[in-house]
Formats: C-alpha cells, sequence, structure tokens
C-alpha cells in the first residue's frame, strides 16, 4: 500500500513541475509583454479647423420710431416687406403741424418786415437802437420756432435709412403714437452676420494664430461654403458660461433663405505661427494622449528594446480622431495608441495586430 501511495506521489509531483516548467512560466512570462497598438508620429501641417455653433443675426438692424407724437394714418409696410433706402414706411397726420407751421411763416414774414423797417428808421435816427434789437430778438425766436415746426413736419414721416426687409411691426393704423414709441424693426438684407462663443483658451491664443479663412455651413445646404469674415471680438467673458462673444460677417446669399435667428456651424482655418517656423508641429491619435491633473502626456516606445516611457506633451487643437501637438515629440518617434492606463514605465510591450 505504501508502494502504491509513494508513486501516486511521484507522478503527480511530476505533472505539477512539467506544467509549471512548461505553461505556468511562459504564460507569465508572456502576462509581462503588454500587446498594444503602436503608431509611427507624422508631421502635421499648420492649418487647424475650428467648428463652432454660431447665431445668425443681422448686420444692419434698427428699431425705428418718430420724434413727435400724433395719430399714424399710413403704415406703409408689411412684415417681410423688401424696402429701399429712402422709401416712406409710415405717416403720422400732419394738419395741425402744418397749421402751426403756417401761422409762423406768417409771423416770421411780419417779424422780418418789421425788422428790415426798423434798420431804415435806425439809419435816419428815428428810432432808438434798443427798439431795433428787440425786433431782431423777436425775429431769432420765430426764425427758431419756425425750424423746429418743419423738424415736426419732416419727422411725421418715417423713411428707409437703408435697404432692408421689414422684419416686425409694433402698431397699427389710426394710434395715437408718442415720440420714440417703436414702429417696426428694420433688418439689412445685404449682409448677415454669424455670433460664435469661444473658451478663453483660444482668446488668449489669437496673437499666435492668423486666420487662412472662415465659412459658415447650414443644415439646409450641408455641401454649401459660405465665406466669412471677421467682424469684432468682445474681450469680456460671459458671466456665466466664460466664453467670449466672436462675430463674423457674410454676404447674404440670393439662392437661399437665411434669416437672423437661424442657426449654423461656423469653420475657421488658422494657422499656427509659431509651429511653421519651428517645423514641430505633428499630429498623433487622440487616444495616445493621456492626461493626469491638467497635464497631457503620451507613451514613448524604444523599438529597439520595446519599452516604455511616459513623455510630457503640449497639445495645441484636436481635430475629430487627432491631435496637433506642438512640443514634446518628434516626427519618427512610436507611441502607443491603445491601453494607456495599463502601461508603466520600463514595461514591455509588443505590436497587436488585428486580424
Amino acid at each position: 500500500m505504501k508502494k502504491i501511495l509513494l508513486l501516486t506521489l511521484a507522478i503527480t509531483s511530476m505533472m505539477i513541475t512539467g506544467c509549471t516548467e512548461d505553461g505556468s512560466d511562459n504564460l507569465l512570462n508572456e502576462e509581462m509583454i503588454r500587446p498594444i497598438k503602436f503608431h509611427t508620429v507624422v508631421k502635421s501641417d499648420s492649418s487647424v479647423e475650428r467648428e463652432y455653433p454660431a447665431t445668425i443675426k443681422a448686420a444692419e438692424s434698427s428699431d425705428l420710431a418718430f420724434e413727435v407724437g400724433g395719430k399714424l394714418i399710413a403704415l406703409s409696410v408689411k412684415e417681410s416687406e423688401e424696402v429701399s433706402k429712402g422709401d416712406v414706411l409710415a405717416r403720422l397726420d400732419t394738419r395741425n403741424a402744418k397749421n402751426q407751421m403756417n401761422a409762423l411763416k406768417s409771423q416770421y414774414n411780419n417779424a422780418q418786415t418789421e425788422y428790415e423797417r426798423a434798420l431804415k428808421l435806425l439809419k435816419e435816427d428815428a428810432i432808438a437802437k434798443t427798439v431795433v434789437d428787440q425786433r431782431k430778438t423777436q425775429l431769432d425766436v420765430l426764425k427758431n420756432q419756425l425750424d423746429t415746426a418743419n423738424k415736426s413736419l419732416s419727422d411725421s414721416v418715417l423713411k428707409a435709412p437703408f435697404d432692408g426687409v421689414i422684419a416686425t411691426t409694433f402698431v397699427e393704423n389710426l394710434e395715437n403714437i408718442q415720440p420714440q414709441q417703436k414702429i417696426l424693426t428694420l433688418i439689412g438684407k445685404n449682409r448677415l452676420e454669424a455670433e460664435i462663443n469661444v473658451p478663453a483658451s483660444v482668446v488668449t491664443q489669437i496673437p499666435k494664430r492668423e486666420a487662412e479663412s472662415s465659412y459658415i455651413i447650414f443644415d439646409s445646404e450641408p455641401n454649401r461654403r459660405i465665406d466669412t469674415e471677421f467682424v469684432k471680438a468682445n474681450l469680456v467673458a460671459d458671466s456665466a458660461t466664460q466664453t467670449y462673444q466672436v462675430t463674423f460677417g457674410f454676404k447674404n446669399p440670393t439662392d437661399i433663405l437665411i434669416l437672423p435667428g437661424m442657426n449654423a456651424t461656423l469653420v475657421i482655418d488658422t494657422t499656427l505661427k509659431s509651429q511653421v517656423t519651428s517645423g514641430s508641429f505633428v499630429s498623433v491619435p487622440l487616444t495616445a494622449i493621456q492626461s493626469i491633473e491638467g497635464i497631457n502626456y503620451v507613451w514613448v516606445i524604444d523599438p529597439l528594446q520595446l519599452t516604455v516611457e511616459k513623455k510630457e506633451v503640449t497639445v495645441e487643437q484636436s481635430v475629430g480622431s487627432s491631435v496637433k501637438v506642438s512640443k514634446g515629440l518628434q516626427e519618427g518617434q512610436i507611441i502607443a495608441a491603445t491601453g494607456l492606463s495599463h502601461l508603466s514605465k520600463g514595461m514591455k510591450v509588443k505590436e497587436w495586430k488585428s486580424n
């Protein structure tokens, strides 16, 4: 019985030893060499495209009102109607203004006659100079009143200050209108603007960039690009979003309908001047960047030893699935493109290729 037991233990020991020598150690060694995707760093051009949601605004917009009050007797336009500069848009009842002006004209003419007569008498020393001065003052007062009446009569007619489209009307005919009460809103029809909001990181880098081109795309015309140009930038951040408003202008195309309030996508193609000079601008996959506490890293692979080492990099822009890197990498270096969280300094790796 003892012989059988000893023989069984010997066979079991041989099996365990064989398994360890041929299997476990090899499996452990295999696990120490981590398969990952390799990526060879390539030089990238300095062009960077950024996309921003945009809101369309009218380049020219004006709320029009009368300077004087009165009854509205003619609202000559409707909403969405196109008008030209100088077109009459609305009129107030001018009967009282005309009567006042006619009365002032009569008074002014009489005062003018009296003043001229006084000047002749003064030359003949037949009237005191103080009387002449009084008549001159009276004439000047009437002249100012007549000018005011003329302006009131002119202000009773509302005209278009520029070519445009009637966006909104706020009143109806025969209403009693107060001075400065909004009558309608006129928007320009030739040019529009696109407003976007950009983060502080972009605003602070504006001096480094030179806009090569910018264009806008609408969902209704996804394959059509409409060129835009920079207009202005508000350098005071929005208190809620901490972003900065930037405005681009463009010519309103005549073959598609674009209205203020519409949404679009504004694309800005920029050039990073500093990287054009240095020639160190490279592109890597987005998956190759590991961010730890706000610092960006990549894992560089030694092509001979097939070991990895973490290296800090400066990321300029992300475009789709790739990232623009300006510092920390050189063209031709090999980096890890996947499995970054499982890597450690000096770890051996091998290239993983999908079947």
